[in-house]
């Protein structure tokens, strides 16, 4: 059974974690609950995190996937795949930030309502 982008926003907004088991493969994920936390985490995140956003980038329902890079950020933007739109499929584009000024202004103008993100 598949989750729909309502089933997980409708849930607890407390943090979670996400145990994908699958031959050695292990992911973490930790839901960002408020803008104001997405941008706190962006922030303060490390090489080896990622942050991945749920958006509208262009007109497009779209996931933003953030890392850091040296310097500043890269970001990676993937239109969905289905129509659970759980499953990124081909990257529409790929993006380097300088700082966190610059990704900060640039979340703003595509983040939905309500916040569906997560850190991993």
């Amino acid at each position: 059974m598949s989750k729909k982008r309502s089933d997980i926003t409708d849930s607890s907004k407390k943090t979670y974690q996400q145990l994908i088991k699958n031959k050695d493969l292990m992911v973490y994920e930790e839901r960002i609950a408020t803008l104001e936390e997405l941008l706190r985490e962006v922030k303060i995140m490390d090489s080896d995190a990622g942050i991945r956003i749920d958006a509208d980038y262009k007109g497009e329902d779209a996931f933003i996937f953030i890392t850091r890079s040296s310097p500043g950020f890269a970001v990676a933007i993937h239109r969905k795949k289905n129509d659970d739109g759980l499953v990124p499929a081909e990257r529409i584009e790929f993006i380097k930030i300088d700082n966190y000024e610059k990704l900060s202004d640039f979340l703003l103008t595509i983040v939905k309502e309500p916040l569906l993100a997560f850190k991993y």
